[in-house]
């Protein structure tokens, strides 16, 4: 997968919860959000060629991707 140059918030390690069917969580997963959209929910992936306004080191946190800003 090929990621932009340049995003808000890199969130890496944390636990994904996500909003699929199977109720599926990722572990140790990465998130990625620009423009106020996301970019990448997935398993962690090296972003060292993504400059991003914040890091976050999610370690030890879980993130739910999409539950406030759900499609309406």
């Amino acid at each position: 997968m090929t990621f932009p140059t340049k995003a808000d918030i890199v969130i890496h390690g944390c636990d994904i919860v996500t909003m699929n069917d199977a109720g599926e969580v990722i572990r140790d997963g990465t998130v990625i959000i620009g423009n106020g959209r996301l970019i990448y929910v997935g398993p962690r992936v090296d972003t060292t060629d993504v400059a991003a306004a914040t890091v976050i080191d999610g370690r030890g946190r879980v993130a739910v991707p999409g539950l406030l800003a759900a499609p309406g």
